[in-house]
């Protein structure tokens, strides 16, 4: 059963999120008391308060920056716990003791829960965002260490199917559907350098191919994001770092481009 578009985007994004390509995540440690609501519990000196400062320029007079404030929460090991932009936009996420992300919840949306085998392979995800969208995934290991993967899953739109295939190291390969299809290409180090989607229907704005070329530097952080559609430049996303941590981040596209510039704050 074929779903709409934007039932088909919400199903695209629950199995890329359930399918980590692992970025990696930068962070520096902040000792503070500071640890509004729920985050309290976790009870863990590791904090990053970031200042964002993004300009939008298309024309000659662009608006001034607008600012916000993200919180993020680490265990000891350095893996995140939470994270707050504001009382909208709160995740929170639980490990086993094998250090195997557990569970995540976004209280604005629902949950996520994850499984493994033995071996620490993932075996089930589900996500549960009410209406918006339900789904199950499971996972087969082959002998050589390849696995596939099988979606089934139903959103406000309509119940769809997805089926996958994930390298020995449980990156994603392939996923597709009736609709679309979409492979991830790896370098030496397991960090995604390209990204396909092949769709019968439009995707991107507009175009049936959609392609994300990505570069890093040395530590594994992502220096840039090319994208393009059907062959042609759509957009690009350039990041820079100091000590391993973001500080700066500008997209560029033809109507203009968009700065955002973060810094550590410590609140009063």
């Amino acid at each position: 059963m074929r779903t709409s578009f934007v039932g088909r985007l919400l199903c695209m994004a629950a199995v890329s999120a359930l399918c980590f390509v692992p970025l990696r995540l930068n962070y520096r440690r902040l000792d503070t008391s500071r640890v509004p609501g729920e985050m309290a519990r976790w009870a863990v000196p590791a904090y990053r308060y970031e200042l964002e400062i993004s300009h939008h320029v298309t024309d000659d007079l662009p608006p001034p920056g607008v600012r916000s404030l993200e919180l993020y929460c680490y265990d000891r090991q350095g893996r995140e716990l939470c994270r707050v932009t504001d009382e909208a936009a709160r995740r929170y996420r639980r490990y086993d003791l094998s250090g195997r992300l557990h569970a995540e919840r976004i209280p604005a949306l629902g949950s996520k829960t994850y499984a493994y085998d033995a071996a620490g392979r993932l075996l089930r995800a589900e996500v549960d965002y009410g209406a918006a969208l339900r789904s199950v995934t499971t996972y087969t290991w082959d002998a050589d260490g390849t696995g596939t993967l099988q979606t089934s899953g139903e959103t406000a739109s309509g119940a769809f199917a997805e089926s996958g295939a994930c390298d020995p190291d449980g990156r994603p390969t392939l996923l597709e559907t009736d609709d679309y299809r979409r492979t991830w290409e790896y370098d030496a180090h397991g960090s995604c350098i390209r990204e396909t989607t092949v769709s019968d229907t439009l995707v991107n704005g507009g175009a049936r191919v959609g392609e994300t070329a990505f570069t890093y530097d040395a530590d594994g952080n992502v220096l840039s994001a090319d994208y393009f559609t059907d062959g042609s430049w759509e957009r690009t996303l350039t990041a820079a770092y100091q000590d391993g941590v973001r500080t700066w981040v500008r997209t560029e596209s033809a109507a203009g481009y968009t700065e955002r510039a973060f810094a550590d704050v410590t609140l009063p």
